[in-house]
């Protein structure tokens, strides 16, 4: 939640978002002048390090975590693209934070969520995608028991990402 630099942008190339859509945007940043260092984007423009946004006034327009940037010789700026939130969630896989390796078709492996809403189940996924790698985002508080359950098997090699859409497909699916 920390900002670390406001960043002089020349245009915003795209920038996209929606339910259940990874998301992202582009920015062209002038280098030099009234620009950045090129050394100081070199730092923040670093893939999987930062998250950039684009806003307008106090509203958060789109956000996530930086995955390219590209500079050209001939010019004087530099493209850096990000994509939204849901692209960490598309990189992991469900696992308990146990596992470390070896067959994921071990019941060890094997994940259970009972007696929870389906806003839980989600919460959950998240919740123990996050102890294989930290992201910059708050859960809210746990809902009050439930009658849905699933499981989810080590083998399936299950997507978080994927995961979460399915829920919110649901009769009386959770938005996320």
């Amino acid at each position: 939640g920390r900002v670390a630099a406001e960043i002089p942008f020349v245009n915003v190339n795209q920038f996209s978002y929606g339910v259940n859509n990874i998301g992202g945007g582009a920015v062209t940043v002038p280098l030099g002048g009234n620009g950045m260092s090129s050394a100081d984007i070199e730092e923040l423009s670093q893939p999987w390090r930062w998250s950039w946004a684009i806003c307008w006034r106090t509203f958060v327009v789109q956000a996530g975590p930086v995955v390219s940037e590209s500079m050209t010789d001939t010019q004087n700026n530099t493209q850096v693209t990000f994509a939204g939130m849901w692209k960490l969630f598309a990189k992991r896989l469900l696992f308990p934070a146990s596992f470390t390796g070896g067959n994921p078709a071990v019941a060890a492996v094997d994940t259970l969520y009972s007696n929870v809403t389906l806003r839980q189940i989600a919460k959950n996924i998240v919740s123990t995608s996050l102890a294989r790698g930290s992201v910059p985002i708050v859960l809210p508080a746990d809902d009050l028991p439930d009658v849905h359950t699933k499981q989810y098997y080590g083998y399936e090699m299950n997507i978080v990402a994927d995961m979460l859409v399915n829920l919110t497909t649901l009769v009386d699916g959770p938005e996320i």
